[in-house]
């Protein structure tokens, strides 16, 4: 399943993935654009072409890869891996062309959660019995590759996936290109810039940089953290290139294997990723480091595929050098990209709180403006209409607070993954708790029952007379609010892969959700929740991150072209 850069989840079949909800996938539920086999649903995207989840006719679970670009590259490292047999790696079934001369490269379905996934998920090392379960599966699926004579080249934690207590490598023995995955760490050339080795600059590489791939992977779920790590891509390659590995972050015990096994010198580090696994079950248990050789000068060399050996490969402005090259896309990289952060280093948790908070912030003082300027606007209209101060002051504060709760919960949804049936879940608590509020402000700003007002206190808050009286306008609020959050879903206006940044929809569908809720309930005055609801889906989609599917695949195509 090689190329596909998408967020985890996306090959292991996890639901809810962003990719999968508003990707614009060429194939949908129920097509059959293969004779065999039934679409059910997208699962990626990528330099490649798309990936979806189909069922044979004979009811067989199968991904299925439709290859647009970089067709004979992709078919040929397809060749090489079609009959490789080993429980540790994604199997590939076959490669056939429809009748429209489509190419469809058909493999194992993976339903199981991705180890970038499980490390997203704790904020520091694994339990060591699961360590050994991830590095014991790796070394096996990876040795196999190696005595058949493919290099994996882009090992990662997103390759790699638990299936039915089973690990399994994908991505495997197929050429890379220049992309960059939103979620998983930068790409460069060959590999992942966070575990590529460095002698991949140089264009003349074997299986010491799987092994390589596999300490760093390793390093992560011992420490927590990654050896080697920048606020860019230029960043990242030259520590690999030029800086000792930061050790102080794993067990002492373990350091002097990282020293060895991300070594400079490919020559220096262990011959094989089951030496790695054994040196460090040897030291966990206290034993001493076993005497292993070093990796083999006979190791397969890989060649980059370059503009002369394919037609279809992007040709990449820069230096011949390798050496000069993989810098100057580094540095090209980071001029042109804002790339985030490794998922899950404190680096990354930093950035996602302080967007967070900026977005709450700008929505705050957008909600302090435009209610103010629809009111008078809407009063300049209707000479009947004369808003108090009540009135703003009632308007400012539920839009902010609105607002402010849609983009937190729209964090969530996006780094929870969830459901669609979870997310109206959520909503309708979020707008019960919004109707609470805004009956508590008016009842105190006196909007509600002010005649009650001298009898109002702590003491009286649950009497007979305050209840009859208030009870009413308390269960219309509730009401009003909780239908009203929890009929649309709300994640499509702060999705940050939706199609336009702002669109009217959001800003008209929930007010009259809200109008056509609230003028069959006579407690509370639906006109002005239908104006707080419009102002605050123009606000949510305003300052929520957006790159839309048209300009993620312009971006891509520029980097492609090396521009």
């Amino acid at each position: 399943m090689q190329g596909l850069q998408a967020e985890p989840g996306i090959l292991s079949g996890h639901p809810g993935s962003q990719q999968e909800r508003k990707m614009d996938f060429q194939y949908r539920s129920g097509d059959q654009p293969l004779d065999g086999y039934t679409i059910k649903r997208g699962l990626g995207w990528g330099g490649f072409g798309e990936v979806y989840f189909a069922i044979s006719n004979s009811g067989k679970e199968v991904a299925l890869k439709l290859v647009r670009r970089h067709l004979d590259v992709e078919l040929r490292g397809v060749s090489q891996c079609i009959n490789l047999k080993s429980p540790n790696l994604i199997t590939i079934y076959d490669v056939k062309e429809n009748d429209r001369g489509e190419s469809w490269i058909v493999m194992e379905y993976v339903s199981g959660a991705s180890l970038q996934q499980r490390l997203g998920k704790t904020n520091g090392p694994l339990p060591y019995p699961e360590i050994q379960f991830w590095l014991s599966g790796i070394a096996n699926g990876v040795d196999y590759l190696h005595r058949n004579g493919i290099v994996h080249r882009d090992l990662k934690p997103g390759n790699i996936f638990s299936d039915d207590d089973i690990v399994k490598i994908g991505d495997y023995g197929l050429s890379k290109f220049i992309s960059v995955s939103r979620r998983s760490g930068q790409t460069q050339s060959v590999g992942t810039v966070h575990y590529m080795a460095p002698e991949i600059s140089t264009g003349n590489y074997g299986r010491s940089v799987d092994i390589y791939s596999t300490a760093i992977i390793a390093f992560e779920m011992l420490s927590g953290d990654i050896p080697f790590d920048g606020e860019t891509p230029g960043e990242v390659l030259m520590k690999h290139l030029t800086a000792a590995p930061n050790l102080s972050k794993v067990d002492a015990k373990y350091q002097p294997i990282f020293e060895r096994a991300l070594a400079k010198a490919p020559e220096e580090r262990y011959g094989s990723a089951k030496d790695l696994l054994d040196a460090i079950e040897a030291v966990t248990a206290g034993r001493p480091l076993p005497i292993i050789g070093q990796a083999s000068t006979s190791s397969p060399v890989v060649n980059p595929v370059t503009p002369e050996k394919s037609a279809v490969e992007p040709v990449i402005n820069g230096p011949a050098n390798h050496l000069q090259e993989t810098i100057a896309l580094g540095r090209r990289g980071a001029m042109e990209l804002s790339i985030p952060p490794l998922p899950g280093t404190f680096a990354a948790k930093r950035r996602f709180v302080g967007q967070v908070f900026w977005q709450v912030f700008l929505a705050g003082l957008l909600s302090a403006i435009i209610p103010t300027v629809a009111l008078r606007a809407w009063e300049s209209i209707d000479r009947s209409y004369r808003p108090g101060m009540v009135d703003f002051v009632s308007a400012l504060v539920m839009t902010g607070l609105t607002s402010a709760g849609l983009i937190v919960l729209g964090h969530y949804w996006q780094r929870a993954r969830s459901e669609p049936a979870a997310r109206h879940l959520h909503a309708l608590i979020f707008g019960l708790g919004i109707g609470l509020l805004w009956f508590g402000l008016n009842t105190w700003l006196l909007q509600i029952e002010p005649g009650l007002s001298p009898e109002l206190s702590w003491e009286s808050l649950f009497s007979e007379r305050v209840v009859e009286a208030l009870g009413p306008h308390l269960l219309g609020y509730l009401t009003l609010c909780g239908l009203t959050f929890a009929t649309p879903d709300w994640f499509s206006s702060v999705d940050p892969q939706r199609k336009s940044r702002v669109t009217m929809g959001w800003i008209i569908w929930p007010a009259v959700i809200a109008y056509a809720v609230g003028s069959v309930i006579h407690e509370v005055d639906a006109g002005d929740f239908a104006l707080v609801l419009g102002i605050s889906g123009l606000i949510v989609q305003w300052v929520s991150p957006h790159e839309s599917f048209l300009a993620r695949r312009r971006r891509t195509r520029r980097q492609f072209a090396g521009r």
